[in-house]
């Protein structure tokens, strides 16, 4: 029998500054924390943008908090609408990130689960289950391992070349009785949800005529 109950976690974000020309530094802590009209809740600094799983508000203006060796930074953005579960916020200018990765996490492979506490940043080893009540996008969840409310979407990653690479955010806890636990993880099939989004393949572009006389070009 399966009692699933909602977890959440909370995660700010460690980066490194970008320079003059926005060129951008891959971000060994890729947490960030995200202020909403709703309250707070946890979110990744990616490639694709400042992903979070819209807890306490999916719309409207955001803030962004995270770190730069140590220092607090804030940023302000605006939500992203989406058909999927994942939402973006959009900032006025780009903080370091880590990449998304677009590849099934794998039975009995081993990834790395980052939360963000007062005090720190806290990882814990996790591992996808090889067989058991539940597979899929789950890995077993730590021993003492406690989750709050305010704590969704707290970034699972594998490692990378160049530094953590997401895999999925966690979006719930699953108890199976006399089987352990699970969190369950919102991962590739939101991540095309969110980003994945059509466009025509050619552009339509209007000309408009002002009452001075000249004509502006507008793409639709």
């Amino acid at each position: 029998m399966l009692r699933f109950r909602t977890a959440w976690i909370l995660v700010p974000i460690l980066l490194a500054a970008s320079c003059r020309n926005f060129r951008l530094r891959r971000a060994a802590v890729p947490e960030v924390l995200i202020r909403t009209p709703g309250g707070f809740e946890q979110g990744v600094s990616t490639t694709e943008g400042v992903l979070f799983l819209a807890r306490t508000a999916d719309r409207g203006p955001a803030k962004v908090h995270y770190e730069i060796e140590g220092a607090p930074v804030v940023e302000a953005g605006t939500i992203r609408t989406s058909r999927g579960p994942i939402r973006r916020v959009d900032l006025e200018v780009p903080i370091p990130s880590a990449p998304i990765s677009f590849d099934p996490i794998r039975p009995g492979e081993s990834l790395l689960l980052m939360i963000r506490k007062e005090s720190g940043v806290l990882s814990y080893g996790v591992r996808v289950p090889v067989e058991g009540p539940l597979l899929g996008d789950v890995v077993h969840k730590p021993s003492g391992l406690e989750l709050g409310p305010e704590q969704v979407g707290a970034g699972v990653f594998r490692s990378g070349r160049e530094g953590p690479v997401l895999v999925g955010l966690v979006k719930g806890v699953a108890e199976v009785e006399g089987g352990g636990a699970y969190l369950l993880l919102a991962a590739l099939p939101e991540f095309r949800a969110t980003l994945l989004t059509p466009r025509r393949s050619v552009e339509r572009i209007e000309t408009r005529y002002r009452a001075d006389g000249t004509r502006i070009r507008v793409r639709k």
